[in-house]
């Protein structure tokens, strides 16, 4: 097992667990005491992910896995970063997402870098999102799941 990050207490940790033997060799995983390290859920039929950035509390994970950048809630379900954005109403049209570098220790804040599609090639800025608190989130998680599940 390979633990990237820890919370300021040091009860809460993420990472990946590298397993070329098992069907799915890179998992997004977290430790607690209480826990020992759980295997976090996969995005749909995700055959890799890993989990990079957390809220200090451990409520907000986010990474990426084949299917582009996830937020898990929770430790719950994974969405995709850009569904969690859409479902809070954020309006990202024509704004492309190269990479998340970092979440704030509330989770209210994640930043990363971007580019807008009418911009010359390679021309990236840093992006600032806000997010609701994990209560709101998770209700959105939540409507996350449904709406993949009636498509």
């Amino acid at each position: 097992p390979y633990m990237s990050r820890i919370n300021s207490s040091g009860n809460f940790m993420i990472g990946t667990m590298l397993d070329f033997s098992a069907q799915i060799p890179h998992r997004a995983r977290y430790w607690t005491p209480e826990t020992g390290e759980i295997p976090l859920a996969p995005y749909g039929n995700d055959y890799a992910s890993e989990a990079l950035y957390m809220s200090d509390d451990g409520s907000i994970i986010i990474g990426r896995g084949t299917q582009g950048w996830q937020v898990w809630v929770d430790q719950g379900t994974p969405g995709l970063f850009n569904e969690v954005l859409a479902h809070c109403g954020v309006d990202r049209s024509g704004w492309e997402i190269d990479g998340i570098t970092g979440i704030a220790a509330d989770g209210s804040t994640v930043i990363g870098v971007g580019g807008h599609v009418s911009w010359e090639p390679g021309r990236t800025e840093g992006i600032v999102f806000t997010i609701p608190p994990p209560g709101s989130l998770s209700v959105v998680a939540l409507g996350l799941v449904a709406f993949r599940r009636r498509r």
